[in-house]
């Protein structure tokens, strides 16, 4: 059963990312995908996402809620909704009733992929839940405060990427992992969980940076999701992504 977007992780998605970033860092930065493009004066609708029924929230709520082209800089292009792994991570670290918490989903969306071609590997996402009340995600929340939360997320995350057969041959170190204090709030609350792993394989060593904003307004809940390989994504764009999802949100309710 699939879970909200606000639980899924994209651990094996993201560790396929890094191998491919290792071979095209040798053979140049053209990856020659099919993925369609747009400019940012380009109106793009979301596709490619999913709704459920339910009472109140109607469905494609969520999708007018996600990241639109026009948030990005000019230049990003708009890709395929990301491949899920349904490797509920957080949800297992949250111990949370998955679900229970699928049950009391009425609407839920992911955005396409954006990226920014001029850069190796930079892309970003997004995806929004809205439940029946707006109890379900304040607890999630809750617990994603808990001081056990970063100590498993540590864990799960270095034993998936250390068993993927996609990196085998390749040393994957975490760097960090944390919860950012100083983050803006956005909406009712809001959290911004980053991840700097450092990977390296015959001689070569790259850097990847991952930011996940997880925001909410009442029953609305989304996220926010950053990658970019050899720097951090810049702080400003994140917040002002982050910015845009927490005005759609507060719009929906």
């Amino acid at each position: 059963m699939p879970t909200s977007p606000l639980l899924r992780r994209r651990a094996r998605p993201v560790a396929g990312l890094l191998v491919l970033s290792l071979v095209l860092a040798a053979c140049g930065s053209d990856d020659g995908d099919d993925t369609t493009t747009a400019t940012d004066e380009t109106t793009t609708t979301v596709d490619g996402t999913t709704t459920s029924d339910g009472d109140g929230v109607g469905p494609g709520v969520a999708a007018e809620v996600n990241l639109q082209l026009a948030d990005l800089p000019e230049g990003w292009v708009a890709g395929p909704t990301a491949e899920d792994d349904d490797d509920d991570v957080l949800g297992e670290c949250l111990g949370l009733d998955l679900d229970e918490i699928e049950e009391r989903q009425v609407d839920e969306a992911d955005s396409p992929e954006f990226s920014n071609p001029e850069a190796l590997k930079q892309t970003v996402s997004s995806g929004t839940s809205i439940y029946d009340d707006e109890e379900v995600p304040a607890e999630i929340f809750d617990r994603l405060r808990a001081e056990e939360t970063i100590p498993c997320l540590r864990a799960a995350f270095e034993e998936r990427f250390t068993s993927d057969e996609e990196l085998e041959g390749v040393d994957v170190r975490f760097e960090e992992i944390v919860f950012v204090d100083d983050f803006p709030t956005f909406g009712d609350e809001s959290l911004l969980l980053t991840i700097a792993i450092v990977l390296s394989a015959e001689s070569q060593e790259f850097s990847a940076h991952l930011d996940f904003v997880f925001l909410r307004t009442a029953e609305v809940a989304s996220f926010v999701y950053a990658l970019n390989l050899g720097e951090p994504t810049d702080p400003g764009l994140v917040t002002d992504l982050a910015d845009a999802v927490a005005a759609r949100q507060a719009a929906s309710v």
